[in-house]
């Protein structure tokens, strides 16, 4: 493929992610906001509690079997024909599994037994996630789909929350909205794939087939374990030790870095089909591309910084309200923008050893990252609260970035 064709078929995939998922996180980010103002802090703390163990559920269901499947189908489309139908029941049957460990738990946890409705109805949207076919269009390189879905989910979702929340009362009206939004948005995106790929749309299911593909998404599976640790524990950390004012609080903040990575991650699903390729691709003109790819991504990565450092205060009193602004909160969101820069200059390193095929090093990367974010919230969080949880999450970034450069600096001298 040309070099121009190359970049023009990322420009489309790059505008089309971000398109559609700018469009859908602003109505996820407002839904957010409606939600923190609406249920109040213990209230959101408990959905931002739910959240967070979901999380680690959609990671559990996926297994890994996302990124294998994309790189899969980037290599070669036909092999979606294979795929589809196995991936999909794997990740069904995973999905049950979670819901069923869930229940189980919210009812010999005594820190659970308040939040089992919520946990469970929760829980209930991995059947929708596990149906997905994001990682379909992907490989295709045809991301409008994608675009399409996340729009209709966001905006849904906002707009049933809208409709329906409107006091704490309303707490288990939320899962519910999201399992609706998230069902919809992903049927629509099983018929698009079906209408426009109807030759590669088919539910095979070979068994004998599972085990050589979940030993390849396993290795995956467990570095996004540890991905979601580093992400996600300083939350379950602030619900264990601190009150859920405070998971509240930290949440409804880290949530706006979190919407600045619609950005980050719209650059990487957009560059990640033609790195999967570079095996094909001569080192010369390969590295090149990973240089001109890394300084975009730095250079969007600092504007956003400078911005969120400067007008912390007016972005936390304009979407949360006063209730939220405090000298504390600016300093909150200030540190925790550090991370989320840190995450800009690393944004292909890590992806490149996956692409390489060495999900080991990837592995022993995240691992890094969770075992020390693990290590510094269980000390920070009980004794400085939020303050060390986000210190904490900016150090792991940190770490994670040192690890994977020079894994990946070893790589291309070897």
């Amino acid at each position: 493929m040309r070099k121009d064709s190359i970049f023009l078929k990322i420009f489309s995939n790059f505008s089309w992610t971000l398109g559609g998922e700018v469009a859908g996180r602003v109505f996820g980010f407002l839904a957010v906001i409606v939600l923190a103002r609406r249920l109040g802090k213990s209230s959101y703390g408990m959905w931002a509690f739910a959240m967070a163990l979901l999380s680690y559920g959609m990671l559990l269901t996926d297994f890994g079997l996302n990124t294998y499947a994309t790189l899969e189908v980037s290599k070669n489309r036909d092999r979606l024909k294979d795929l589809l139908g196995n991936i999909l029941a794997i990740r069904t049957l995973i999905a049950i599994f979670s819901i069923v460990m869930i229940t189980f738990f919210s009812f010999i946890i005594p820190k659970f037994k308040p939040l089992s409705d919520i946990l469970f109805l929760t829980f209930l949207n991995l059947i929708p996630f596990a149906l997905m076919v994001d990682w379909a269009f992907k490989g295709l390189e045809d991301m409008k789909y994608n675009a399409i879905w996340s729009f209709i989910f966001y905006s849904l979702f906002f707009v049933l929350i809208l409709l329906l929340v409107h006091t704490q009362e309303d707490l288990l009206k939320v899962p519910a909205s999201r399992f609706i939004a998230i069902s919809l948005a992903t049927l629509l995106s099983l018929f698009f794939l079906y209408t426009k790929y109807r030759e590669l749309f088919a539910f095979n299911i070979d068994l004998k087939s599972w085990l050589p593909i979940l030993k390849v998404s396993g290795v995956l599976a467990a570095s996004f374990v540890m991905i979601k640790i580093y992400y996600n524990i300083d939350v379950v950390m602030l619900g264990f030790f601190r009150s859920m004012k405070e998971v509240g609080v930290y949440s409804a903040i880290y949530n706006f870095v979190l919407a600045l990575s619609v950005v980050r991650f719209s650059l990487l699903y957009a560059v990640q089909p033609t790195l999967a390729r570079y095996e094909t691709t001569p080192w010369e003109k390969f590295s090149k591309f990973v240089r001109n790819f890394e300084f975009i991504s730095i250079s969007v990565g600092i504007i956003l910084y400078i911005f969120v450092l400067l007008a912390a205060g007016p972005i936390i009193k304009i979407f949360y309200g006063a209730k939220y602004w405090s000298p504390e909160t600016v300093k909150l969101l200030r540190i925790l923008v550090n991370a989320n820069l840190i995450m800009f200059v690393n944004l292909v390193f890590p992806t490149l050893l996956i692409v390489a095929r060495r999900e080991t090093l990837y592995f022993w990367v995240t691992t890094a990252g969770a075992v020390s974010n693990f290590l510094l919230n269980l000390i920070f969080v009980p004794k400085f609260g939020y303050f060390g949880a986000a210190y904490t999450t900016v150090l792991s970034e940190l770490i994670v970035f040192v690890v994977s450069f020079s894994l990946y600096y070893r790589l291309i001298k070897l």
